[in-house]
């Protein structure tokens, strides 16, 4: 059964022209490049676990941290959108039905 999803690793994202070899952070497992040292922490505890020493297994947690916290800002925040445009399309049919 074939999905439309790609689960693998990108190998073109290696390969990212805004990511230049000096401000890039390498993944010292597989050499993968990453923009951030937060992006390379949280590949290091996906794909690297097994291997991963005090320092870096605390690297990761705390990017894990952080990258749940902005997933659940950006969740409270598409809430607050959609019960915004809820009640703005009640009160548009409110005002246009009884007028």
């Amino acid at each position: 059964m074939s999905t439309d999803l790609d689960l693998e690793p990108n190998p073109d994202l290696d390969s990212d022209p805004s990511l230049d070899s000096d401000s890039a952070t390498r993944c010292p497992y597989c050499d993968r490049r990453f923009a951030t040292e937060d992006r390379a922490a949280l590949h290091g505890g996906i794909d690297h676990a097994d291997r991963l020493d005090g320092t870096e297994r605390a690297a990761y947690e705390r990017a894990a941290e952080a990258e749940a916290a902005t997933v659940r800002r950006f969740k409270l925040t598409v809430v607050l959108a959609l019960v915004g445009i809820y009640f703005g399309f009640l009160f548009v049919y409110a005002i246009v039905a009884f007028s």
